[in-house]
């Protein structure tokens, strides 16, 4: 009697915790794991949906950079930029006079516009969005958090 209640407990478990599998392998012969079924679009969606534009090559911008930057103080110095490329990534290190740190930034999908975030040691952060002019020249403004005295202004770069 226990042998027939296990033969049924078994049997019933099998036929159906298995059977999905089971089914997929023989059906499709895919041993487990969802199926997808691929669909035919139209001339008129295809043409819609894809782009026969090639992805856009952001330009180089690799390079030491130099120019004024002027804040909103009447201040004016000279910013002085090392930027290293990947991509549209950005990174690299700046100076002005007496102070310098790293800075990270993108180049935007327009191949044109970049935004630059700067950081000191002294918890001192600066945002400056900016715009490809030429392929020698950046200028942009720029806010600032937690630096004394500076809060924002403008500057204008040339490739060196």
């Amino acid at each position: 009697m226990i042998s027939k209640t296990v033969f049924m407990l078994s049997t019933f478990s099998i036929v159906l915790f298995a059977s999905g599998p089971i089914g997929r392998l023989i059906a499709h012969n895919q041993p487990y794991g969802n199926v997808a079924w691929a669909q035919d679009a139209g001339d008129a969606e295809q043409e819609d949906a894809v782009s026969s534009d090639p992805a856009t090559t952001p330009p180089n911008l690799q390079g030491t950079w130099m120019g004024p930057i002027d804040d909103n103080n009447s201040l004016s110095t000279t910013l002085t930029i090392d930027i290293f490329q990947n991509h549209s990534k950005l990174k690299g290190h700046w100076s002005i006079p007496g102070v310098s740190g790293s800075f990270k930034g993108k180049i935007k999908s327009d191949g044109a516009s970049l935004l630059l975030s700067f950081k000191t040691r002294h918890g001192c952060k600066v945002t400056g969005p900016g715009m490809l002019k030429s392929a020698t020249e950046i200028s942009g403004t720029y806010t600032s958090k937690h630096c004394s005295g500076v809060t924002s202004g403008s500057y204008d770069l040339t490739h060196q």
